[in-house]
């Protein structure tokens, strides 16, 4: 294990390891030296397997809090933890950290940043932050570190887009696991699923400082960009919430594209069901990860990288109802990539630039003082989008081998009579639960 200044590692520059004195609090050792803001960030050593397992075991078993001395961060039942997802985009991650710095009551909101790639870039990116309390945990499976063996990509796997036929006479690793596409494993595009999944396990289940957590975990990844209230606006929500309707558990914050000024000043929030497409920036308890625990191997088996696809596929198939959510009217979070940012040393393109200006203008407005949760005969209509993204995804992904057999018609046919008949089945289903929503 390095500092990623590139010093030599000494036993004294360790981190403290945290102790936990009830569920409330987060307290750090009394080694001083190593709590301040300017102390080197660790990063694993990925050059070398074996090394990087050490490295990795022993810096997330640490769970070492950045700042904690300033800040002293409290993890209540009314906490927010905001949870990154980080791969290698250091220019979006510093647009999202800039977002944060603007933020009310950052400097109360403990970060985390997950990570599944290492370069100094990215540590130095982080290094500066000083105005809240974070942490970072290290995604143990990293392709970057397994480069040449599962689950990385092994020299002998199948090329990607390459036909079953070629792939059988190269006699290749996987030549007779293709997906359902009748694509070859990529590596990178099956790390972002597996490390979506990794880091919701290891902060419900292996981390020691959330194992009595009942707060919010804000899970958000490194293209995103934040109003100056969503901290603000989700603690007002989530206790409106769990006042009038508690059986909606995930709140959405943000949409994919388009914002508008006039929705942002409106107080409105609307109840809906999860769906592919509804919106960015996921917050939920303890309750929704244990729900998704149970389901957990429909997850992963579910023949898809996407994760978004696989969660889709749980909230269809595994939990009765889905996913009930709440959203704001006006967007909290907005997802970068609409920008296509692509930034350099030099600055943002301003276009980009001015987007994201356009944003913080919007989140200087005087937020509203109180969170209203509309009726559900308003967004009725909702439920609707939600049933054809549903229809879409069962459409998209269904299947029965030997079906076309039964009936005597192509495969292809076989496969429209069963989405037939499933949409017609979700439509009923879905239409029934409306009721539940109000």
């Amino acid at each position: 294990m390095t500092r990623y200044s590139g010093n030599s590692q000494a036993d004294d520059y360790l981190p403290a390891k945290p102790e936990s004195s009830g569920s409330d609090a987060v307290k750090l050792d009394s080694q001083e030296s190593i709590t301040h803001r300017n102390a080197s960030l660790f990063m694993p050593d990925w050059k070398d397997v074996e090394t990087f397992r050490r490295d990795v075991q022993f810096l997330n078993q640490e769970g070492f809090i950045h700042n904690a001395q300033t800040f002293k961060p409290k993890l209540t039942s009314e906490s927010i933890v905001i949870l990154v997802q980080v791969h290698n985009r250091p220019d979006q991650l510093q647009i999202l950290i800039d977002s944060f710095h603007k933020m009310r009551y950052i400097n109360e909101t403990l970060v985390i940043f997950s990570h599944d790639f290492y370069s100094q870039d990215l540590f130095d990116v982080i290094a500066k932050i000083d105005f809240c309390p974070y942490m970072q945990i290290f995604y143990p499976y990293a392709i970057q570190v397994y480069n040449s063996q599962f689950p990385g990509t092994d020299p002998n796997d199948c090329p990607r887009n390459l036909q079953k036929d070629e792939s059988r006479k190269r006699k290749c690793n996987n030549a007779e696991y293709q997906d359902f596409y009748g694509q070859y494993r990529g590596a990178p595009y099956t790390q972002i699923k597996h490390h979506f999944l990794w880091k919701l396990q290891f902060i419900f289940e292996n981390c020691s400082l959330f194992r009595t957590f009942e707060g919010l975990i804000f899970r958000i990844e490194e293209d995103y960009y934040l109003a100056e209230d969503t901290i603000d606006y989700m603690r007002k929500l989530d206790r409106q919430a769990r006042i009038q309707c508690p059986e909606f558990k995930m709140y959405i914050m943000g949409e994919y594209s388009g914002y508008s000024h006039e929705e942002y000043k409106s107080s409105a929030t609307r109840k809906d069901r999860w769906y592919i497409g509804i919106g960015t920036g996921m917050a939920f308890r303890k309750y929704i990860w244990k729900l998704f625990k149970e389901c957990a191997k429909s997850f992963c088996l579910f023949d898809d990288y996407n994760w978004d696809w696989s969660l889709m596929h749980v909230a269809a198939t595994c939990i009765r109802g889905g996913f009930k959510i709440l959203k704001p009217k006006g967007s909290r979070a907005r997802f970068k990539s609409e920008f296509r940012v692509e930034s350099s040393h030099s600055g943002l393109d301003a276009t980009i630039q001015q987007s994201l200006d356009s944003i913080g203008d919007t989140s200087r407005q005087e937020p509203p003082g109180t969170v209203h949760v509309q009726a559900n005969d308003v967004f009725r209509h909702h439920n609707k989008i939600a049933i054809l993204f549903a229809s879409i995804f069962v459409i998209k992904r269904c299947q029965l081998p030997g079906l076309h057999q039964l009936f005597k018609v192509d495969e292809g046919l076989s496969a429209q009579i069963l989405c037939v008949a499933v949409f017609a089945l979700l439509g009923c289903v879905l239409n029934d639960h409306m009721v539940d929503l109000s």
